[in-house]
């Protein structure tokens, strides 16, 4: 998605029964929200994963993906998942601010 606002019209009845909205359709601007940034990547002790914290909430990548299996490019660059050897692993682990990579 890019950073354009998008216009979203809603109708919701004339307003003349009840239960309708009154001056409706009504128009409004929507704009998307910036991405999180990543924080920082801390290697787990056991070695065996690194953990990634961003700024923010994401939406783990449905916004982007939407019922897709991710793989680790999804969310990191191509050259970085990479470096992380054949076919790495990259799942969300409780909250939505933390990214595991395995």
């Amino acid at each position: 998605m890019n950073d354009a606002v998008r216009n979203l019209c809603v109708a919701l009845g004339d307003g003349s029964t009840v239960g309708e909205i009154a001056r409706s359709p009504f128009a409004l601007s929507v704009a998307p929200a910036a991405a999180p940034i990543l924080v920082s990547a801390t290697l787990a002790v056991s070695l065996q994963h690194v953990v990634l914290v961003f700024s923010e909430d994401t939406d783990k990548g449905v916004g982007k993906l939407g019922t897709n299996v991710p793989t680790c490019s999804d969310f990191i660059s191509a050259a970085s998942a990479a470096k992380l050897g054949t076919n790495p692993l990259c799942y969300w682990q409780g909250l939505p601010l933390h990214l595991t990579v395995d």
